[in-house]
C-alpha cells in the first residue's frame, strides 16, 4: 500500500492533542514547507511522528560530537542505512514501522556515543506507550499515548522535561486558558517507568489518563 494512501486511515486511529505549550517544538526536525520525498511528507502529515524525527536529529548531533572525526565516517554510513530502512516502511502499518525504526536508531546512537548520561527507550503499559530520550544536556524528551474508557485518549509530548536531583524526569507547565499547572513525574526503576500526573487533563479525553506503569519494550 502506498504511504500517502494510508494517512487518513492511520490518522483516524491516532489522537493528537490540538493544544500545546506555545514554546514547545512541533513537527519534524526539518521545514515541512520544503518536504520533498514521500517519507518527508508522511512525517509532516502524521500526528506524533515529528517527535521521533526531532529526537533523532538531536541524538545524531550528540553522537557525532562524541565520536569525533575518527568515527564520523562510520556514523554517517550507518545513518544512511537507517534512512534507507526508514524509507522502506511502506506496509499497511507504516506508522508503527517508522516509530520502530526511529527507536531502534536512537538506541544505536546511544550505544555508539558512549555517553553515560545519554539513554533512549520504548516502554508500554496496559493502556499505552511511552517513548523517552535523556540527553547529556540534562533535558528529557518524552512522548506518551494512552487509551482510556470509551476510547477516550491522551496524547502528550515534550522536548523540555528535566531530570531532578532524585533521578526522576519532571515536566511542569502552565498553559494559557487552563487553570491548573500540568505536572508529570516519571520515576525510573530499572526497566520500569512509573508515570504520575497532576493537572494534565489538558492533554486527555475525560476518561483517559497518562498515569501508569510502563515496562521496557523492544525498540
Amino acid at each position: 500500500m502506498h504511504i500517502r494512501s494510508i494517512i487518513a486511515v492511520a490518522a483516524a486511529a491516532l489522537f493528537c492533542a490540538s493544544v500545546r505549550a506555545e514554546d514547545e517544538p512541533i513537527g519534524p526536525s526539518f521545514d515541512c514547507a520544503k518536504a520533498k520525498s514521500e517519507m518527508e511528507h508522511f512525517l509532516c502529515d502524521m500526528p506524533g511522528l515529528g517527535w521521533y524525527d526531532r529526537q533523532l536529529a538531536k541524538a545524531y548531533k550528540v553522537t557525532l560530537a562524541a565520536v569525533g572525526s575518527a568515527g564520523a565516517a562510520a556514523l554517517k554510513a550507518s545513518q544512511a542505512e537507517f534512512l534507507k530502512a526508514r524509507d522502506a516502511c511502506k506496509t499497511s502499518d507504516a506508522y508503527g514501522c517508522v516509530v520502530s525504526r526511529y527507536m531502534q536508531r536512537l538506541d544505536e546512537l546511544v550505544g555508539m556515543s558512549g555517553e553515560d548520561d545519554f539513554a533512549a527507550g520504548s516502554f508500554a503499559s496496559d493502556n499505552g506507550t511511552l517513548g523517552i530520550v535523556r540527553y547529556p544536556d540534562g533535558l528529557v524528551a518524552m512522548t506518551v499515548s494512552t487509551v482510556g474508557g470509551g476510547d477516550h485518549t491522551c496524547s502528550f509530548e515534550t522536548d523540555t522535561a528535566k531530570e531532578d536531583s532524585a533521578g526522576n524526569y519532571v515536566y511542569a507547565r502552565s498553559y494559557d486558558g487552563w487553570d491548573e499547572t500540568c505536572r508529570i513525574t516519571v520515576t525510573p526503576d530499572g526497566n520500569v517507568l512509573t508515570l504520575e500526573s497532576e493537572g494534565c487533563q489538558y492533554w486527555c479525553g475525560v476518561r483517559a489518563t497518562l498515569d501508569g506503569t510502563y515496562s521496557r519494550a523492544a525498540p
